[in-house]
């Protein structure tokens, strides 16, 4: 058994404060890395670029198919193509290009331990508080701009407040997508930079979310089975 002395507040779906969640140490208590913080924020940042910028070059310029005007007798500057970077109109120099791939790649391990210490250093600061259940029949902003009032007082243009479920609620996550400074992420998907950007990281239904959080941990351990 894991020792659990570190705890965060646990409120209920009306906002009121109802006791304490004890979090495992192994989890919620390591030890802050910037090199490694570094790496899985920029990996992040890097790999969701979407790469669309690009100019053409000489060889992408309509035109340009013969000798703008012969090599010598003109007085003019001797000139090959009006696709030269030369001419306007003609290709660009050095611009980006939609070929090139910023993409970087880490591996499991390391991705899933920044996500812990990521986890961590929010525990660190108490910002992180657990939300016993959040059940909506149908999207209710009034109601989710309640319990934000309650969970997230603090106001301000830069404050930011990250719900997090264990499990997919349609009406829920419509209830949230009007209030603003406030964002939903997917237990399974959340990344380490999720979880140091917004000041309160809200998460939904503890029981869930520290089992599904020890999966994540298990998984990443494992040894990746080799192809044949």
């Amino acid at each position: 058994m894991n020792k659990t002395s570190l705890t965060a507040p646990l409120y209920t779906q009306d906002g009121k404060e109802r006791g304490t969640v004890d979090l495992p140490e192994h989890l919620f208590a390591l030890p802050w890395s910037p090199t490694l913080m570094h790496q899985a924020v920029t990996s992040f940042e890097h790999n969701r670029r979407s790469m669309t910028a690009h100019t053409k070059g000489r060889s992408e310029v309509r035109g340009g198919g013969r000798k703008p005007w012969r090599q010598k007798g003109t007085g003019r500057a001797r000139h090959g193509s009006i696709r030269s970077p030369l001419w306007v109109g003609g290709g660009v120099t050095f611009g980006p290009s939609a070929e090139k791939d910023y993409r970087v790649s880490l591996n499991r391990k390391v991705r899933a331990k920044a996500f812990f210490i990521a986890l961590s250093e929010r525990s660190r600061s108490e910002s992180i508080v657990f939300l016993s259940d959040l059940s909506l029949e149908k999207p209710s902003t009034k109601t989710a701009a309640t319990l934000v009032d309650h969970v997230c007082p603090d106001k301000g243009p830069k404050h930011r407040c990250l719900f997090v479920f264990a499990e997919k609620n349609e009406a829920v996550l419509r209830s949230f997508a009007n209030i603003p400074g406030i964002a939903t992420a997917s237990l399974a998907t959340v990344h380490a930079r999720d979880i140091l950007l917004p000041n309160k990281i809200v998460f939904v239904d503890p029981e869930k979310t520290l089992s599904g959080l020890e999966e994540r941990s298990t998984r990443a351990k494992k040894p990746v089975s080799s192809r044949v």
